[in-house]
């Protein structure tokens, strides 16, 4: 093989390379932003089980003193600038849950929407 060659393969890799990293890092991207949408929606489905055993009304979200949601239930904090809208899914002393639908929203504009089916608030992600 001449040196000129061994360029012409390495151009062309270089360019394949160039082509196919932003595609990939979006691939990433959207991979990791849907498996925290279903952990966030595992979670929020197993506040349930803890109505339940502690016999007790749950509501997600709730509200802090100064009106700004609160995510507690949740195995991880919530991703810097993520934000849950929707109205709270309530989860009653037996167990029961009335449903909601969610909207987690990204702040690279990726959303999801998660429906809490009632009675048992098995999540379905739209």
């Amino acid at each position: 093989m001449s040196l000129l060659e061994m360029l012409a393969v390495l151009a062309i890799g270089g360019l394949l390379i160039a082509v196919t990293a932003p595609v990939l890092d979006r691939y990433l991207a959207a991979l990791e932003f849907r498996s925290q949408t279903r952990e966030i929606g595992r979670d929020i489905a197993r506040m349930r089980v803890t109505a339940l055993l502690e016999r007790r009304l749950i509501y997600f979200p709730q509200t802090d003193a100064y009106g700004q949601p609160s995510y507690e239930g949740l195995s991880a904090p919530l991703p810097d600038d993520w934000e849950i809208e929707g109205d709270p899914v309530i989860f009653l002393k037996t167990g029961a849950c009335l449903g909601s639908v969610l909207t987690l929203t990204a702040p690279n504009g990726r959303s999801a929407r998660l429906d809490f089916e009632p009675p048992l608030c098995r999540y379905v992600e739209l």
